[in-house]
């Protein structure tokens, strides 16, 4: 299972067995949402979630997913950001950083190395329930 497929399952399992009904858009190599139906979305929801997979920087369609939220978009919504990496560990970082100065409020980054399994699985599922905390707050 693709990285992004493995964490992202993760998140919306522990969503939805909270009552959540996430919306899913996917930006990767070989599908793009719009960018557009992303924005309706993002002014809709109560939180974002975004998970983001790459070597030592953000991913470039997703980078430019990130900027159009944060220009388009004021909001102190919640943000979780879910980032595995080979190399560095800096996507998630960046995510924040962008995200952070247009005023989400950025409650967690969940950086691993290579695919989520045994400890890091266990713990993404702990930090969403952390999340879901926050929001029912």
């Amino acid at each position: 299972m693709d990285l992004w497929k493995k964490q992202v399952h993760i998140a919306i399992k522990e969503l939805t067995e909270q009552g959540y009904q996430p919306v899913v858009l996917r930006f990767t190599d070989s599908h793009y949402d719009t960018v557009n139906d992303l924005l309706g979305e993002v002014i809709d929801a109560e939180a974002l979630v975004i998970a983001a997979t790459y070597e030592t920087s953000i991913f470039p369609y997703m980078q430019y997913v990130v900027n159009m939220i944060a220009q388009k978009i004021a909001s102190e919504k919640p943000v979780l950001i879910l980032s595995s990496y080979g190399w560095g560990g800096i996507a998630g970082k960046r995510i924040a950083s962008i995200l952070s100065q247009a005023g989400f409020k950025v409650v967690d980054i969940i950086e691993f190395r290579g695919l989520p399994a045994g400890d890091t699985e266990e713990n993404i599922k702990r930090r969403v329930k952390e999340f879901i905390k926050i929001l029912q707050a």
